[in-house]
């Protein structure tokens, strides 16, 4: 399907896309990047910092939780102000989805374990938190979206039967994938589908070299696969006891195959998967940015978002590791790449 054949009689997001476009002017350049990750010291870093959208936040950044607090509330309302300017809900819960699923997450876990909310951690999102917690801890769930409810539910049961918290959360991660899937089959957006398939897709290959890594037996790596990729979940699970090198073989004819071969090779001298990590981020900025320049859809926007938080994760990774010197190879393995030039 030809995705501008959609939205050509919808002018609306034409006004967007020049929105979008002088938006994109306010992100950190790749120079800029370039310049922090060169930084000796916390102070040179913020030195650069400074120059960008974020210099109201360097007095902060001495208290590094309260400076990530203070990121993430910058980005929200960042994505907020975009979502402002489209009328259609489904656009915004895509993104609020994330949100809402990290508050669900966070309320049902104090719930089921009985343990306090950590200070400060609610994010705000397309669901009222106060409201979402309450549904939560009063197990009335009439005031949620009926998608919502039956995924708390399930989960509730889910833990009830095993006792395990964490198959609990990996269940809704499930759920948090497949709502984003159906949203996009709402908006009618191939671009969409094809960009969270592609996010599922390489969650499973970071959850294939993950289980190995830690052990995990094959039960535990098939309950976290995600479903709705395009690389069968038989894949991963067929090749859980082959090598790291068999594995990559059956991806060979993919797009995912050089991030993959460089993670076999990370994982086979370091037993981590960092470089895959950050290869996902950017293969996902990089397939967001392709349609940067669609002027008759919200694909522009789809893009930003996403670069405003790469680019929030990048300035978090940056200052992490200037304050606690941690060596160059850690900061190039992990660092994603700058949406502009």
């Amino acid at each position: 399907m030809n995705t501008s054949t959609l939205y050509e009689h919808r002018p609306g997001y034409l006004f967007l896309s020049g929105v979008v476009k002088s938006m994109e002017n306010m992100l950190i350049t790749t120079a800029q990047l370039e310049r922090m990750r060169q930084a000796k010291e916390v102070s040179d870093l913020l030195a650069v910092l400074s120059e960008t959208v974020y210099a109201d936040l360097v007095p902060a950044a001495g208290d590094i939780l309260s400076f990530e607090e203070q990121l993430q509330t910058r980005l929200f309302q960042f994505e907020a102000g975009l979502l402002d300017l489209v009328a259609d809900d489904n656009l915004k819960k895509v993104f609020m989805v994330d949100y809402d699923f990290h508050n669900i997450k966070l309320f049902l876990s104090s719930h089921l374990t009985a343990k306090p909310l950590p200070d400060n951690n609610v994010a705000p999102g397309y669901l009222d938190a106060h409201v979402l917690k309450n549904c939560i801890f009063e197990a009335d769930f009439s005031d949620l979206p009926e998608l919502i409810a039956e995924a708390i539910v399930e989960a509730i049961e889910l833990f009830e039967r095993d006792r395990s918290i964490q198959k609990c959360l990996l269940f809704l991660d499930k759920k948090q994938y497949q709502i984003k899937l159906l949203l996009a089959e709402r908006l009618h957006s191939p671009f969409l589908s094809d960009f969270f398939r592609s996010d599922i897709d390489l969650s499973n290959c970071t959850f294939y070299f993950r289980a190995k890594n830690m052990e995990f037996d094959l039960a535990y790596l098939s309950a976290i696969l995600l479903d709705g990729g395009s690389l069968p979940k038989h894949l991963f699970t067929d090749f859980f006891d082959a090598t790291v090198d068999a594995f990559a073989e059956q991806v060979k004819h993919t797009d995912f195959f050089p991030g993959i071969q460089e993670g076999v090779a990370e994982f086979k001298e370091k037993q981590s998967i960092a470089s895959l990590e950050r290869f996902q981020r950017n293969f996902l900025l990089h397939q967001a940015k392709d349609l940067s320049n669609h002027l008759f859809g919200f694909e522009p926007l789809v893009g930003l978002i996403y670069a405003k938080r790469y680019e929030v994760l990048n300035v978090k990774i940056m200052l992490i590791a200037r304050q606690y010197g941690l060596p160059e190879t850690e900061i190039d393995t992990r660092l994603g790449d700058s949406y502009v030039s």
